[in-house]
């Protein structure tokens, strides 16, 4: 399916109807798309490019194509879309390694406000301030997490109110 930019909410949905997750980055192919994938427990086809195999074991969670060598590209492609058991086997690898490895969405967002909140604790930064660390941090991570967390922080009439609300 090519649809081009989706929001992050729709992504596990579009993982979910996938067969096989395919990245073919030159130059590392580690990053939220791989992970993501291995979290729905997708077969997964990738290239040995940077830090790559420290993930994905090839055979084990995925298939690890050599970098220079993709002319088996194809050939792995139809051994998996024709094996239902081997694609179950390297999802349920993939997704086993992610669960131990890796945080959820919900709980890398969490850790991106905590970090702010204890970085603002040792400067000492104003509560109002500390809103809008949190808006900066969340913003290029998660825009949908950055409008929900400014929609509910701007209902309160000042930060203090806010913060004390949020430590409950």
């Amino acid at each position: 399916i090519f649809t081009g930019k989706i929001s992050h909410e729709l992504v596990y949905d579009y993982l979910q109807r996938a067969d096989v997750f395919i990245s073919l980055y030159s130059a590392s192919n580690l990053g939220n798309p791989l992970f993501e994938a291995m979290r729905c427990g997708k077969a997964i086809i990738t290239v040995d490019t940077g830090t790559t195999g420290s993930v994905i074991k090839n055979e084990a969670n995925g298939i690890l194509l050599p970098e220079k060598e993709l002319s088996c590209l194809p050939e792995e492609i139809c051994r998996l879309l024709s094996d239902e058991d081997e694609r179950k086997r390297l999802g349920e690898g993939a997704k086993r390694f992610a669960d131990e490895n890796f945080w959820t969405w919900d709980e890398r967002i969490a850790a991106e406000i905590e970090q702010t909140i204890q970085a603002s604790l040792e400067r000492e930064v104003t509560t109002e301030r500390l809103g809008e660390m949190v808006m900066e941090r969340l913003k290029p991570v998660d825009e949908v997490a950055y409008i929900r967390f400014a929609s509910i922080y701007h209902q309160f009439q000042d930060a203090d109110s806010f913060m004390r609300e949020i430590s409950k």
